[in-house]
């Protein structure tokens, strides 16, 4: 009987140690599911996702100053906030849709740009020819060209000034279609077509006389800055797409040294420079040789 009791005892002493290294190590793994919760909201809330961050006050100005020293202030110009990564989203998908129209115009342009310097050397060589016939002779044809050449051509009494005159006209227009290409490849190629098409945003501000906003933004997030304004004289455009990173309240300025055309460090993205427009036949020539 004192056996039969002893084991007993030794079972229920078993069965008693058995339950309680299990309750010890489900309150043991209960106890690192909740450190590991915990260490997993501290990422979170440092990756701003998921997370209700504090809200902070970025406060700026707007302004430019120019060749001269002098500070202007730029009033009116709506200024907005993206989340970098919603923003990064936002330039890709345009890219892409404009992909297209860029590479069209691109092969337009380098068309353009090789006929109007084709035409002139057209022009330049029958304007030697010319000139080695007799130089009053080639006086005269620049006058009749410069005042009777219409958009057919020379007056068909001039015959001696027809080549010449058609060339000319040709060069002309061909400068005219390369200025015109130029203007859709410079937009192309620029922020401003990311300006264009911006998509609401939840954070924007008007600056005010002097140029001063403020934007309501969430702490610890990266965020895209963006602002388009000018002014009429002389005639100027500004374009700004500014990265910055909220730690806490800071002051912020859109200026000269952000903008969009200087490719700065913290550009959201890099544009190619504008190629300005042309006046001559060699200027189709000085393109090509850049693009």
């Amino acid at each position: 009987m004192n056996i039969k009791n002893k084991k007993c005892r030794i079972v229920l002493s078993l069965v008693t140690l058995v339950i309680f290294s299990s309750a010890s190590l489900a309150w043991s793994a209960e106890k690192k599911q909740k450190k590991e919760n915990v260490s997993q909201e501290q990422v979170t809330s440092k990756n701003g996702a998921n997370y209700e961050q504090s809200e902070v006050e970025l406060k700026g100005q707007v302004f430019i100053v120019t060749g001269g020293a002098q500070n202007i202030k730029l009033a009116l110009v709506k200024v907005q906030a993206y989340p970098e990564d919603a923003f990064n989203s936002f330039l890709m998908k345009t890219k892409s849709e404009n992909e297209q129209d860029l590479t069209n115009v691109s092969s337009q342009l380098q068309n353009e740009l090789s006929s109007c310097t084709n035409y002139n050397n057209d022009t330049f060589t029958e304007f030697d020819r010319l000139i080695k016939l007799s130089l009053e002779q080639a006086k005269l044809c620049v006058n009749i060209q410069q005042k009777f050449a219409n958009s057919q051509g020379c007056n068909p009494s001039f015959r001696e000034c027809s080549v010449y005159c058609n060339s000319e006209l040709s060069l002309k227009n061909s400068i005219a279609s390369v200025n015109s290409l130029l203007d859709k490849y410079n937009y192309l190629n620029s922020g401003q077509i990311y300006l264009d098409n911006l998509p609401s945003s939840q954070s924007s501000a008007i600056s005010d006389p002097d140029g001063k906003f403020t934007l309501k933004l969430k702490a610890g997030l990266s965020y895209v800055i963006t602002a388009k304004g000018g002014r009429a004289s002389p005639k100027e455009d500004y374009f700004w797409l500014v990265k910055i990173n909220l730690k806490g309240a800071t002051d912020f300025f859109l200026s000269n040294q952000n903008l969009l055309s200087t490719n700065c460090d913290e550009c959201a993205v890099k544009v190619k420079p504008i190629i300005k427009k042309i006046s001559t036949g060699q200027g189709c020539a000085n393109i090509m040789q850049v693009m």
